[in-house]
């Protein structure tokens, strides 16, 4: 009886690790919105077999989906949390980095290798991803999502037997190391618990393998066409956005400003000398702007400005212009 509930619990748990697998962007929904993830920037092997030296705690961040005004994902962006800029992510509309398999199963940039995977809690950056996604060279930053399941595995006690002197030792050596370990919370410790680069190259060979048995649906290559369409069009999107603010109202007011302040806050000095100026609005040289003989320069008419015989620092100036006296026209220097 004993055996047969070992069995059937060991087929639920391998139907379980198969049916929960999911696509990059499918994972990331599942998380929910709004949550926040702990990012490490060190991830190493352990000298322990199957666990993982998981170091360098950074940001907390958000996840974001990037999406086409259809709906279809394209990328995600990772934010942080404190100041709410960018970091990390992947978007495959850009020229250098593409999504493999689709629904898309790891991301990959053309020329660094590098590539994005999500499985369960965690969303991992991989090094040098191979063409077809099925492999990599190493795990470079982990992000671990905050208030995930972390609760470990427990296993059935199992009947002490006697160990050798060499066994003892070894294990008492694991004892020290793992109490040694830096420990940040319990997903940290499941994270470091688990063999991620297996987790990972299982991952990614049983989606490729599940993806070559079941062939893309009329609907997934639709949307692969959709992709691969704005990704070529890209430059016309841009524009077509460009063209959509310029045409607002509030867009033609600020060029309608600009052009005011062109022809009403700027002062045009020319430099009829047969010498070099320089020109400032403090009575000592300080910022000036170089007006070479026979050139001109525009300046603010809102200042005084004064006019030096050196660029130097502390060089007296000559004041040739009162502030506000000839908004839109123009001075001459003799």
């Amino acid at each position: 009886m004993k055996k047969t509930i070992i069995l059937l619990a060991f087929a639920l748990i391998t139907n379980f690790s198969v049916s929960a697998q999911k696509s990059l962007y499918e994972a990331l929904e599942a998380h929910g919105e709004g949550a926040q993830y702990q990012e490490y920037w060190s991830v190493s092997k352990s000298e322990t077999a199957g666990k993982y030296k998981i170091d360098g705690k950074r940001y907390v961040v958000t996840s974001e989906i990037k999406k086409l005004p259809s709906g279809t994902p394209v990328g995600f962006s990772l934010t942080k949390v404190e100041d709410g800029k960018r970091w990390r992510g992947a978007n495959v509309i850009s020229d250098y980095e593409r999504g493999i398999g689709y629904p898309h199963i790891v991301t990959r940039h053309k020329y660094e290798k590098n590539g994005y995977v999500v499985i369960g809690d965690y969303i991992l950056e991989l090094n040098k991803v191979s063409e077809d996604g099925t492999s990599f060279s190493s795990i470079s930053a982990i992000f671990i999502k905050i208030g995930g399941e972390a609760k470990e595995a427990t296993e059935e006690p199992k009947e002490k037997k006697k160990m050798s002197f060499k066994e003892k030792m070894k294990a008492a050596k694991d004892k020290i190391k793992a109490a040694t370990m830096v420990s940040y919370g319990p997903e940290h410790k499941k994270a470091s618990d688990t063999d991620l680069e297996k987790l990972v190259s299982d991952y990614l060979k049983e989606m490729k393998a599940k993806q070559d048995a079941n062939p893309a649906n009329a609907k997934q290559k639709s949307e692969m066409a959709e992709i691969e369409f704005a990704r070529k069009n890209k430059d016309a999107s841009i524009k077509a956005y460009n063209d959509s603010i310029k045409a607002t109202p509030e867009y033609k007011k600020m060029i309608a400003h600009r052009k005011w302040m062109e022809g009403n806050v700027n002062l045009e000095v020319k430099n009829s000398s047969g010498h070099t100026y320089w020109i400032g609005s403090s009575k000592n040289a300080f910022i000036v702007t170089e007006v070479s003989a026979g050139r001109s320069s525009t300046m603010n008419c809102t200042s005084n400005l004064y006019y030096y015989s050196s660029e130097t620092k502390g060089s007296p100036g000559t004041l040739f212009y009162n502030k506000n006296s000839s908004c839109g026209g123009s001075v001459t220097l003799n």
